[in-house]
């Protein structure tokens, strides 16, 4: 046990700075800053397809969008992932190539040499040149060179042949912004409340929002070559020897604290994405910079990772005199060196100097396995590296756990954490103090005290503990490897604060409940810099809890809103909903939730399996427990509580559960109640056979896996499955009765789980249990049951029964009860359908045996639900194959208490197209697919019910899935024409499946002396889903007598022209001619349907064919009339009157 020094002198020394802090008030405290004289970082390239990138950007959803200067490309790379986008192509050539890059949520900008600012839609559209509204600022000329823009909606511009930095609003208005001297070679850089930074003749200049004038930033740069800020205003300098961060600390940008990030002479730009992490390109290939951490994937529990590599660059002279692997206040023996690295313990570095740190990572357990690499000199830590990973593999806990207590002469305890080797910190709200515990003692530590009403606390994976107060304050308490140092207050300003906790990144984020937000100080190269704060995510109306899971994504229950939502990047989605008060919450590796609601005696478990979470069969967790503070969880599925009504301090150890059969008779039996068993891992858990081994009082007690939901020797439970162990206790003798069993699994999150049975032998008098349940019979899924219970003592006696109550659901312990005047209840919700049965069973006390009641049955039929369904696409507007197309079905029910859970399918023809897990919260199953089969077809939504709620099909909605083609719309059948006369008709060409190409149009089949037009007779169709109209004009008409006599002379002479010319031409040259002349001639006779006769047009019917010859080319080029592979006719009746 590792022995924890905190003196007096540093409590004493804390409490004075804590008065300061007070009175020197939000500003000073809310920019708190320290640079790292060790700056870390890991860089990854997993952008090694986007060759030849050049300048760089990202939007606030960490898209990535870059230029290719070869080919005049500017790109997006998906934050989520996928293939590249090319959003546009710029010209090239003649000085015109592509430079600078920028974006924000619409639009992103690029620059080119050509003097073009183009502005190109991130949806999909045209890309405009809107540098064309300055024109009469810069005469209509400007060599743009880089581009920037703030979060107002605003485009800063600077250019290669100007001196004035351009500013163009959202509204298209142009602008000088004054105070601005460039040249040429300047850049430009705007954070998201619109302040500046900008160079000039290798100086950097800030100019905050609002300012009229600009003003020098300290610092000597080597030759900048970019700038970017990041949403705080932090300004990232690009110089031929790094990047260097610049912070922006009390309203400007301030250079004294000016610190080397990356060490890179081939950065060519740089572009900070939401979350911090900083990109970078080398014009080959985009870098993945994290600043002060380091992630390794999801490892199975005992197999070493690969070797990766933290870089180390000093920032000041040092001495390395320690590096410490920390997990928490202790040491790790999971992330350890690899040996390889450059790093040298007694070494000296230079300013400017760096070396590496080879690490590998070897879980030893599920879950998050968090931990720091600390550097130190003789002066102190110099500079830190979180350490996160993930342990994969199958896990097994059991409820009830053991339960202990944690310290003790508790005031009121209000915020609990545990570290990475299992130590804790404990808050005292009233007594003012913050406690520390070692790894399993229950000694208490006072790191701080003299705190005004602390309220949550989280410790950091190098051991850095972190205290939030009533106040809004946040305050940090320093640890060296052996000790705490004195509490220093770093920020304030916060309104109402819930819960605060460290990500697997190393940032700090605090739930500012007050403000409806969730804060975020970030990790920026081994500091967090509280100068830098962020708002993550929105749409909260008091944020409460926060947590995270192994894979980093952030949980948050909202106490108002009563849901827990979940942000994986910059995606938020509601997961759980109807919760009553949630300010806590959890989350193991199998994705499960555990809740806590204010005031609860109780923590509830939300199971998250088959990829949906079971609202509808949640447990309750805790025994013994009055109004609950706050909760933490370990990765092993350990609870920790803080319970403020007692008050106390809980552990329940989840890895040995343990469940008290009451005190019973000798010769009499408890009734059966269950051990649940769940899987809390990432993978599925095989159970043994036999799945346990038993040892202790083993003739006391009745063991069995045949009761409900029971455990199956050689079975399997998927990851967030439970399955049950019931016991009857009959005890043979007097005194504490204890039969333990040890199973057989290959469960990784601790080295033995055992579960036992326990009861108390007596000899005592017996009482009565009445159980009464309301209401009774067949109930409706999601009606709330409320079972009462009434003890009674034996006929004579002076007092009434004392203890509690345990209720039972289908054998497994629902909720404890204490007994008030003989009487308990409880109320139930949840019932599964089908045969239900609930128990109660009276735990005894000094004075009198335990009881049983008779078992009641219900039984519970399936809500009916109603199954909505629409879709991204229908019949009435075809797509072509590979389209993205989105299903959406709501599952409806009218039970207000629980919420459809389980699966719908996507059905055409009784055939399974795609399906979609339904949000529990929201009752919405979403799916968007690309691999929808040609044609056209009818889809359902079917949704399969799950235990309370019946299936139900939806209306069908009929798609079509075409090839690009087109259609005929509205064609005639038959037309009627006088003679001589005319007749107009219309019909449309719809383009089916995006169809790019040109169609042109003929008919035949007409009678003499009858011609048709097509107005017009030749269409382009470029992709979009618009018809085009076309008219059909036939006419008829009597030819005048003279037609033939005076062509065929003209023919004549042509003809004797011909032969005079003829010595003079070659013979190909003749036979052209006269194919010419040919033509002429047949072209002046095709004016009717049979030419050379003055008849009029004959009175009948004919039958008409008008064909429609389709090319589809991918381009909008109109083919040649005649060609094509597409070919559609109209046949219609023509009557001559």
């Amino acid at each position: 046990m590792r022995t924890l020094c905190v003196t007096k002198h540093a409590r004493n020394i804390a409490a004075i700075m804590l008065a300061i802090a007070a009175s020197i008030g939000t500003t000073a405290l809310g920019q708190s800053f320290t640079p790292p004289a060790a700056a870390t970082f890991s860089s990854t390239m997993p952008y090694s397809d986007l060759v030849q990138s050049q300048a760089l950007a990202t939007d606030s959803s960490g898209d990535i969008f870059f230029s290719r200067p070869a080919s005049g490309i500017l790109a997006e790379k998906p934050a989520s992932g996928g293939a590249e986008i090319i959003l546009y192509t710029a010209p090239s050539g003649s000085g015109g190539y592509p430079k600078g890059v920028a974006a924000n949520d619409t639009y992103a900008y690029l620059t080119d040499y050509s003097g073009h600012l183009w502005q190109v839609p991130i949806g999909g559209g045209t890309a405009t040149d809107i540098l064309s509204t300055c024109g009469s600022i810069d005469n209509g000329y400007l060599g743009t060179q880089d581009v920037a823009t703030d979060g107002l909606g605003n485009v800063f511009v600077a250019g290669n042949n100007e001196t004035t930095l351009f500013k163009i609003t959202q509204a298209g208005a142009c602008s000088t912004v004054g105070g601005i001297t460039l040249d040429a070679n300047s850049h430009v850089a705007a954070d998201a409340a619109g302040d500046l930074a900008y160079s000039t003749a290798g100086v950097l200049y800030s100019m905050p929002a609002g300012a009229t004038a600009s003003v020098a930033v300290p610092g000597t740069f080597n030759t900048i070559i970019g700038l970017r800020s990041d949403a705080s205003g932090d300004v990232f300098v690009t110089t031929y020897s790094g990047i260097i961060e610049v912070p922006f600390i009390s309203g400007t940008l301030d250079g004294t604290r000016a610190f080397t990030v990356l060490t890179a002479s081939s950065q060519n730009d740089v572009a900070v994405s939401p979350n911090g992490v900083l990109l970078t390109t080398d014009g080959t290939n985009i870098f993945r910079n994290v600043l002060g951490a380091i992630r390794y994937g999801s490892t199975a529990v005992g197999i070493k990772s690969s070797v990766q590599t933290v870089s180390v660059i000093f920032n000041s002279a040092q001495v390395l005199t320690g590096i410490r692997y920390a997990a928490g206040t202790g040491s790790s023996t999971e992330i350890v060196s690899a040996g390889s690295g450059s790093c040298a313990i007694g070494q000296s570095y230079v300013a400017g100097s760096s070396c590496t740190l080879d690490l590998t990572f070897t879980p030893q357990s599920i879950g998050a396995r968090n931990g720091a690499v600390v550097l130190s000199s003789a002066a102190g830590v110099i500079g830190t590296v979180a350490v996160a990973g993930q342990g994969s593999g199958a896990g097994l806990v059991l409820d009830p756990g053991t339960q202990t207590n944690v310290g003790s002469a508790w005031q009121s305890p209000s915020g609990i954490a545990v570290g990475a080797s299992g130590e804790l910190l404990v808050a005292d709200k009233t007594a003012g103090t913050v406690s520390y515990f070692a790894p399993g003692s229950t000694t208490a530590v006072v790191i701080a005290s003299g705190l005004t009403q602390p309220t949550a606390v989280a410790l950091a994976s190098d051991g850095t503990a972190y205290i939030e107060t009533a106040t809004g304050t946040v305050i940090q308490v320093p640890y060296n490897g052996t000790a705490y140092a004195a509490p220093a207050a770093i920020a304030t300003g916060l309104k109402s604060p819930g819960a605060i906790a460290i990500g697997p990144g190393g940032s700090l984020y605090v739930a500012n409940s007050g403000a409806g937000t969730v804060v975020r100080y970030p990790n920026q190269s081994g500091t967090r810099n509280f100068s830098a704060s962020s708002i993550v995510g929105s749409g909260f109306k008091a944020p409460a809890g926060i947590a995270f899971d192994a894979s980093g994504s952030l949980y948050v229950a909202d106490s108002t809103a009563g849901s827990i939502s979940k942000i994986t990047g910059t995606t938020a989605s509601v997961i759980a909903a109807g919760l009553t008060s949630p300010n806590a919450v959890a989350v193991d590796d199998s994705g499960s939730l555990y809740v806590l609601s204010a005031g609860s005696a109780t923590i509830l478990r939300i199971p998250f399996t088959g990829g949906s979470y079971g609202s509808n069969s949640a447990t309750s967790l805790g025994v013994g427990l009055t109004s609950l503070a706050s909760f933490a969880a370990d990765s092993a599925g350990n609870l920790y509580v803080a319970d403020s009504g007692a008050p106390a301090v809980a552990a329940i150890r989840r890895t040995a559960g343990l469940l008290n059969l009451g005190r019973i008779n000798v010769g009499s039996s408890s009734s059966a109640q269950s051990l649940s068993l769940s899987n809390d891992g990432d993978l599925s858990l095989a159970l043994g056979s036999p799945l346990f081994t038993t040892s202790g009082n083993t003739t006391d007690f009745a063991v069995s896996t045949s009761s409900a939901n029971a455990c199956a020797s050689g079975g399997t439970l998927v990851t967030g499955a439970t399955c049950a162990v019931s016991g009857i206790f009959t005890p043979t003798a007097v005194g504490t009765r204890t039969e333990t069993l040890t199973f057989n699994t290959q469960a990784t999150n601790a080295t033995a789980i055992a579960g036992a049975f326990t009861g108390t032998g007596i000899n005592l008098p017996k009482t009565t249990l009445s159980l009464t349940i309301n209401p009774s019979g067949t109930v409706p899924y999601g009606t709330t049951v409320t079972a009462t219970a009434v003890v009674g003592a034996p006929a004579g006696s002076t007092s009434a029964p004392t203890g509690s109550v345990t209720f039972l659901v289908n054998g497994t312990t629902y909720k404890v009860v204490t007994l008030v005047n003989g009487t308990a209840s409880a109320s139930i919700t949840g019932l599964a359908a089908g045969n239900n049965t609930i128990d109660a069973s009276y735990s005894g006390d000094a004075t009198y045996a335990a009881s049983s009641g008779v078992t009641q049955s219900i039984v519970v039929t399936l809500a009916p639900t109603t199954t909505t369904f629409t879709s991204s696409i229908t019949s009435a507007t075809p797509v072509a194959p590979g389209t993205s197309v989105t299903l959406t079905a709501t599952v409806l029910a009218s039970v207000t208490g629980a919420k459809p859970t389980g699966t719908v399918n996507f059905v055409s023809n009784g055939t399974t197209l795609v399906s979609a897990v339904v949000n529990s919260s929201t009752g919405v199953a979403t799916v968007t697919t690309t691999a929808l089969p040609a044609g056209v077809y009818a889809i359902a939504a079917v949704y399969g019910g799950d235990s309370g709620f019946a299936p139900s099909t939806s209306a069908a909605i009929s798609v079509a899935i075409r090839v690009q083609q087109f259609d005929i719309g509205n064609a005639p059948s038959a037309l009627n024409v006088s003679a001589p006369g005319s007749v107009t008709t219309s019909f449309s060409i719809i383009p089916i499946g995006g169809y790019v190409g040109g169609v042109d149009i003929a008919c035949s089949g007409l009678p003499a002396n009858t011609q048709c037009t097509f107005l017009p007779a030749t269409l382009a169709f470029s992709g979009t889903a618009t018809p085009q109209t076309v008219q059909l004009i036939i006419t008829t008409y009597t030819p005048a007598p003279t037609t033939v006599a005076w062509v065929m002379p003209f023919g004549m002479l042509l003809m004797i022209g011909m032969a005079r010319r003829r010595k003079a031409l070659g013979v190909m040259r003749s036979f052209g001619t006269l194919a010419l002349l040919l033509s002429i001639g047949t072209a002046l006779l095709a004016i009717n349907g049979c030419a050379g006769t003055s008849s009029p047009t004959p009175k009948g019917t004919s039958n008409v064919t008008v064909t429609l010859t389709g090319t589809p080319n991918g381009s909008t080029t109109i083919p040649a009339n005649g060609t094509g592979n597409i070919v559609k006719t109209i046949s219609l009746t023509l009557t001559v009157q």
